[in-house]
């Protein structure tokens, strides 16, 4: 019989309004009927990467990490090359890394779907040492999500239009960063030039689709893509927002992607930079070092013909 451990994080997003006793007859209930041994544990913010640690050293079958994408991202640190496999609940507000990996995003039907899922090994994107699984975005966007973190939690279009709503005004006064890119997986480096308020960092790349919520292609490309907003005007930025709401940001000429294997992020006059990773904001030195490492990370896979 496998094993799986549960890990909640109840400072998460929908966990703040669950009743803990519920969701584990739930968990027991829905494992147990795929003949699978459960035990769920409830954590704090504070107290999460202790109990994710002594977790992953009971070596289970898997662990499911019930929570958003920055619990998510916690755990997919710990969990770099353990042999233990990571499953995503998703109880966050955007619960992009659920939706990047197939996971339903209602428990219950989650739930089935890990539970019948398969174990893939993973690349995993790293930002000057950090994991990443989903976007890391430095600029703008960052500082505005640190001033409306009352928002978390709630529904993802809310917070997305009160993003955006900000974005309108406080964009004109946001920096203007002068930065460098350069792939170094080559027999030559590659540098690329621009002045940019906001770029994005993806493990994969970003298709386009119509609505305020992105898209991978794919979750086993072995480039990440640095997407380079070039909208320095008020004007532009509302062009360049429009565009990617109707899923033409590939048409837009203010927008570049450039794909990077290994490489660096330097900011001219910046010795550090505000960086938001999988929806956690931190401060890194510059340049930044972007890496992608294979095979570093199991991941419960949820097969599309045992989805609900």
């Amino acid at each position: 019989m496998r094993k799986f451990l549960v890990i909640v994080n109840m400072e998460s997003g929908t966990a703040k309004k669950s009743d803990p006793g519920k969701i584990t007859a739930e968990v027991l209930d829905v494992l147990s009927s795929h003949d699978i041994e459960s035990d769920v544990r409830f954590f704090r913010g504070a107290d999460l990467v202790d109990g994710l640690r002594r977790a992953i050293d009971e070596k289970p079958d898997a662990i499911l990490v019930a929570g958003g994408d920055g619990t998510v991202n916690t755990a997919a640190g710990l969990m770099e090359n353990s042999g233990v496999a990571l499953g995503i609940l998703p109880m966050g507000t955007f619960n992009l890394a659920a939706r990047d990996y197939d996971v339903p995003l209602e428990f219950e039907p989650a739930l089935h779907a890990l539970a019948t899922a398969e174990m893939q090994s993973n690349q995993l994107m790293k930002i000057s040492g950090l994991p990443c699984l989903c976007t890391s975005i430095i600029g703008f966007y960052p500082r505005m999500a640190r001033m409306i973190d009352e928002y978390h939690g709630k529904k993802w279009w809310r917070k997305s239009l009160r993003v955006l709503g900000w974005s309108v005004f406080r964009f004109a006064k946001s920096t203007v960063y002068r930065l460098t890119i350069s792939n170094q997986d080559t027999e030559e480096t590659k540098q690329h030039a621009f002045k940019s308020r906001m770029l994005a960092i993806v493990p994969g790349e970003y298709r386009d689709t119509l609505g305020l919520i992105p898209e991978r292609k794919s979750t086993s490309g072995k480039e990440a893509t640095v997407y380079v907003f070039q909208h320095l005007t008020r004007i532009a930025m509302l062009r360049g927002m429009l565009a990617y709401v109707l899923g033409q940001s590939s048409d837009d000429p203010d927008m570049e992607a450039v794909a990077v294997t290994s490489g660096t992020l330097d900011f001219k006059g910046k010795k550090h930079v505000k960086i938001m990773i999988d929806g956690e904001v931190t401060q890194l030195e510059t340049p930044l070092k972007i890496e992608i490492v294979p095979d570093a990370l199991l991941l419960l896979h949820p097969q599309p013909e045992t989805l609900p």
